[in-house]
């Protein structure tokens, strides 16, 4: 089933925080509220489901509110720091179910950088493509190991850079191990 959330469950969760949250209640909320709720798209009710934004998106696909005439904040954000509470500076609000559109704070936690990377890796999510098999990749094991045995007969990196169609710095990089190891793994 897909479809606007409904207004029963609006009205629950306006109240739900008007209970929950009655030191931060302001009576101007419930309309920002409504009007947020207005750009959700259930998928379905319960935890697991993913309430899906309907705005305004960014350029990686993550919803944007605008908060009166304030700057758009990120629609998730801002679900987050309504049900689940303030954010400290710095921190992220990463998505479970990685629906960068939906703001079901069931699916938000919050984290640091290092903690959403370290959740996109674990998920596999993010590949470090490095070597021949990077789209951009000039070169490849037989050349590095060429460049490093002209750069041991004494040939300048200029020269060996023109030679390969490669900057001076990545013959420089190559020669002191800082890419293409020896071990066979890039950086």
């Amino acid at each position: 089933m897909s479809s606007r959330l409904d207004p029963t469950f609006v009205r629950a969760q306006i109240e739900l925080l008007r209970v929950t949250h009655p030191d931060i209640w302001d009576e101007g909320d419930e309309r920002l509220l409504a009007r947020f709720f207005a750009k959700v798209k259930s998928m379905g009710y319960g935890e697991k489901k993913c309430w899906l934004w309907q705005g305004a998106v960014d350029g990686n696909g993550y919803g944007l509110f605008k908060i009166a005439s304030k700057k758009a904040t990120r629609a998730h954000r801002f679900a987050y720091t309504t049900f689940c509470g303030p954010l400290k500076n710095g921190e992220l609000v990463c998505h479970q179910c990685d629906v960068p559109r939906c703001v079901n704070p069931h699916h938000l936690f919050k984290g640091s950088h290092a903690d959403n990377v370290a959740d996109c890796v674990n998920k596999n999510r993010r590949r470090y493509v490095r070597g021949v098999a990077h789209h951009s990749a000039k070169l490849a094991w037989p050349d590095v190991i060429h460049i490093r045995q002209l750069a041991q007969q004494g040939v300048k990196q200029r020269t060996i850079a023109d030679q390969y169609g490669v900057s001076q710095y990545n013959v420089w990089s190559i020669i002191t191990n800082k890419t293409w190891r020896s071990n066979g793994a890039a950086p």
